[in-house]
């Protein structure tokens, strides 16, 4: 599926149709005001298309979670995630960790946690503020069984809160993996709605300019 200006103009107007949008650690910190919508973006591939995105998102006044990925074949680590994430975080997003420990550690849970609390760290150092991650779809292993299987903690990786068990709290999830949408876009009148959106499948839409729906 190939996202048309219709579908961006359709994600704008159910965004802005929410009375206010939260980062994903508001959420943790107890903000479950169900007219709350939080988005959230994995930054797997091309870390400036995001920031362009990140730009569009800020001059409506929304605030997202961008999540930064260590091993992304598609942007320097760490020069453009750095320089990237600071410049994103300055727009009033807040960062995270895209974690891909598993595959990096070859299933060895131990330093799985060990490897994301090092990453966590390195991106603590550049300024940025890091309180959570977001599993990673990697090859090989699964990147989810730390917390799903082995049923470790996120402190135990010197972090706050994981993604995916956050939207397990009664929301309204909402995500278009591979390009397309894996459940209704619409608005759960009772339930905070979190979304995924990756901007790698909206990117043809922006042109050379940030998209201006």
């Amino acid at each position: 599926m190939s996202f048309s200006f219709t579908d961006i103009v359709r994600l704008q107007r159910f965004v802005l149709d929410h009375d206010r949008t939260i980062t994903l650690s508001e959420f943790h910190d107890g903000d479950r005001d169900v007219n709350a919508f939080s988005g959230r973006h994995d930054v797997d591939h091309d870390v400036a298309l995001h920031y362009r995105f990140a730009l569009w998102e800020a001059d409506q006044g929304v605030r997202t979670t961008y999540f930064l990925l260590p091993t992304a074949d598609g942007y320097s680590w760490p020069d453009e995630a750095r320089d990237y994430g600071l410049r994103m975080q300055a727009l009033g997003h807040e960062i995270g960790l895209h974690n891909d420990a598993m595959v990096v550690c070859e299933g060895d849970v131990d330093a799985a946690l060990d490897q994301l609390r090092a990453w966590a760290d390195e991106m603590r150092s550049w300024g940025l503020v890091v309180r959570g991650c977001a599993d990673h779809g990697g090859a090989g292993y699964d990147n989810t069984a730390i917390w799903r299987v082995h049923n470790r903690l996120p402190s135990e990786a010197g972090l706050e809160w994981e993604a995916y068990l956050l939207h397990q709290l009664h929301t309204n999830y909402i995500s278009d993996n591979q390009g397309e949408w894996r459940a209704p876009l619409e608005r759960v009148p009772d339930r905070p709605t979190h979304m995924l959106v990756h901007w790698e499948h909206w990117g043809h839409l922006a042109g050379a300019d940030p998209v201006t729906p």
